[in-house]
This record gives C-alpha cells, structure tokens and sequence, in this order.
C-alpha cells in the first residue's frame, strides 16, 4: 500500500515522546502519521513517574482529566531511603508554578495517548516496521511489515521517537533495569519512593486501583555472581533496605517482570540523515532521577514549538535542528547529566550514607534538586532569544 497523499510528518514511534508531538501536530494542522512496530497496548520497562515538569503540556494535550478517568492518581510525595532504616520525604512541588505529577502504567498511559492522537486525526499504523527511508523535499519511507508492507509512505518530516538505537548499544551495559506491577503494597496512594541499596535502587510508584509499579536498576556485577532471578534481587534489595521490605511486605506480584539493559549514550543525536530525534532517541538518562518522561515529552515539546513556525514543506530542516539542538541543551542536558551523576553516586552505600545526613540535616537541597530536575522547561520558538536574558531566567537555573 502506497500513499496517495504527502503528509506533513510521519513519526517513528507511538510512546509518550512520539504520540504527544503527533497530538500536538495534528491540532495545529498538520497531515500526521505514527508509525508504531508493536501492537498496542504494549509493555514497556519503565516505573511510570510523570513530574511535574510536565503539568501544563500534558494540560494543553487535554489529559488531565482522561488521567483522572483512567484512576491514574496525582503523587504529592517524595520518599527516599537507603539501609539502616533511614529515609527523608518531601512534597513533589515546584516553587512558584502549578503542578502536578502522576504514576502511570506505561501500557495503560500509551494506549490512552495513542486514542486520543487518534481522535486529533492521527493516521496510526501498528505493526509497522520502516525498512529504509530516502531523504528528499519530500521522504520516502519503505515499509517492509504491517499494514503498509510493501508499500511507500511520503512526508515532508521526519521525527524518530523509537527510543535507543540498537547502534548505541555498544560495550558494557551500564545497568539493567526491570520493572512489574504488584498490589497490596504498603505505599501510600499518593507517595513515590526510591530506596537505595549497595548495589542498585529500587522505585515504587502507585499507578492506580491498588496498584504500584515496582521497577529496579541493578548493577552489572550482581548478575556476574550469578544472580539472575529478578525476583531474587528484588529479596537482595529488601535485605538491605528495611524500609523498602517493609513496603512490599504482602505484596502480590500480578505482572510479569519486564527488563532492558541500560547503556548510557554518549553521543546525542539531534538531527541525522534527514530525521528529527526526540526522547531516548537523543539521550538517555539514568533513571535514578525520575525524569525518563520528562525528557521525552519535553523534548517532542520544544520541537513542536519550532516546527510550528511555517508549513511542513516551506521548513529548513537545517535551520530548524541548529535552534532545536540549541534549545535541548538549554532546558534539558543539565538535568540528564545531573541523573547520570546522582546514579553514579547513588549505588555507593557510602555516598547515600553521606547524602541522606545531608538532606536530613538541611532538607532544603533535597528540595532545590528536585526543583532543579523538575522546573518547567521553557520553549520559546523564537531563535533570537534563544538565551533569556536575566530578567526570564527561572529562579531555580
């Protein structure tokens, strides 16, 4: 099946980066198509922490209230611990702005995305797999499965919001993250907790109806001395930590455990080949920090705001990437570079021993970091200011 029609954009993807740029597109005007090679719903390893960094572009997508319908609940708290039965909460708030953090279920919350792109005008193909793409006025992209198999899909723009490529996975894996859904958890309705431990971080988001997701990151050495079983290191962790033994104590597992290794790309990607990249596509980040989703939707945010600037086919792809890139690293590299930093420091018992007396001690720079990984993100479209000057900067930069 070949398209008769150029759309405006086709986007490689249907997670929460790809299906939000393709609402926001599709309502400013444009002819979009999403592209997705799963089935939806499907799984994805991720605890389904959404900060309030994101309060007004998932208000101006009109989520707010199908997340209410769907019982997905509004977080207010912030724990964390680490052994010897210590810990330290504080209210997930941002100073000064309105906002709102939510716990998902990643296969609940795409599939809510992915209907309400439809209902924009989304064109959704699942089970579609793109072969090769020719970079023109007008790309070409070859589909090789799905309902488009065989077939030819032409658009002005192109965006991959597929997460990591397989090309960056090189060397050593970082971590490996896994993740299932339990019930009966002894975890506040409305609190997000992330519990240390030697050799890894466990995280514990209540995602609706009694429901939490538990998602870990484990160091690689636990798996070279034959731990294997991730309900075996999940018992390691709970040893460890009593606070977190205690939360899942009489807890139910109802999931299977879904894992991915972790490789922390180095070399971001913007723009390459004649293609846009949002979301891990660009970089990843540690996940310690709870900004995975941030960075996803943030950053199909900040592209959105520039490709609204003109028609699809009047666009400088080039001049476009320059002021996207630009933007990125304004609003989002230091928050990546801080998860990666935290991760780093957070799996030695040491450092977490030394950084919770700290924040009992002085509980306003657990504040001051979480308001730094979380503050808005600022998407000004316009090139020439770029760089804010001093009376735009936001308080916590």
């Amino acid at each position: 099946m070949t398209m008769t029609h150029p759309f405006d954009l086709a986007i490689l993807g249907a997670g929460p980066s790809g299906s939000s740029l393709a609402i926001t597109m599709a309502r400013h005007g444009w002819r979009v198509v999403l592209l997705e090679k799963g089935k939806m719903p499907r799984d994805k390893v991720c605890g389904g922490f959404i900060g309030p960094a994101n309060h007004e572009l998932l208000e101006e997508l009109g989520l707010h209230e199908p997340m209410r319908q769907a019982g997905f609940p509004i977080l207010r708290n912030l724990l964390l611990s680490v052994p010897r039965d210590r810990s330290i909460e504080i209210p997930l708030e941002v100073p000064g702005k309105t906002t709102t953090a939510w716990g998902v279920w990643r296969r609940e919350f795409d599939e809510l995305l992915v209907k309400e792109a439809r209902k924009a005008g989304v064109l959704v193909l699942e089970r579609t797999t793109v072969s090769r793409i020719e970079n023109g006025k007008i790309n070409r992209l070859f589909c090789s499965e799905g309902s488009c198999a065989g077939g030819v899909i032409e658009a002005a723009v192109v965006v991959n919001a597929s997460g990591i490529d397989r090309g960056q996975m090189k060397g050593p894996f970082h971590a490996m993250g896994l993740a299932a859904e339990f019930e009966n958890a002894n975890v506040p309705p409305s609190q997000v907790s992330v519990h240390y431990a030697p050799e890894g971080h466990c995280g514990i988001d209540p995602i609706g109806q009694g429901r939490v997701t538990v998602g870990y990151v484990a160091d690689p050495v636990l798996f070279e001395r034959g731990h294997k079983d991730p309900a075996e290191i999940l018992a390691l962790f709970r040893q460890q930590n009593g606070c977190l033994h205690r939360m899942l104590e009489g807890a139910r597992q109802i999931t299977p455990w879904k894992g991915t290794p972790i490789y922390l790309v180095r070399k971001f990607r913007f723009f390459q080949e004649g293609m846009f990249h949002v979301g891990d596509a660009v970089g990843n980040v540690n996940p310690v920090g709870g900004i995975g989703l941030t960075l996803a939707f943030q950053s199909s945010r900040l592209l959105a705001g520039l490709l609204k600037r003109g028609a699809a086919a009047e666009l400088s792809p080039e001049a476009v990437a320059r002021d996207y890139e630009r933007l990125w690293r304004r609003e989002l590299l230091g928050r990546l570079r801080m998860s990666r930093f935290l991760g780093k420091l957070s799996h030695k018992p040491f450092v977490a021993e030394v950084m919770m007396n700290i924040f009992q001690s002085f509980p306003g720079f657990l504040k001051s970091a979480f308001a730094q990984q979380h503050a808005f993100v600022y998407s000004d479209p316009n090139p020439r200011r770029l760089v804010p000057g001093p009376q735009e900067r936001h308080p916590s930069l």
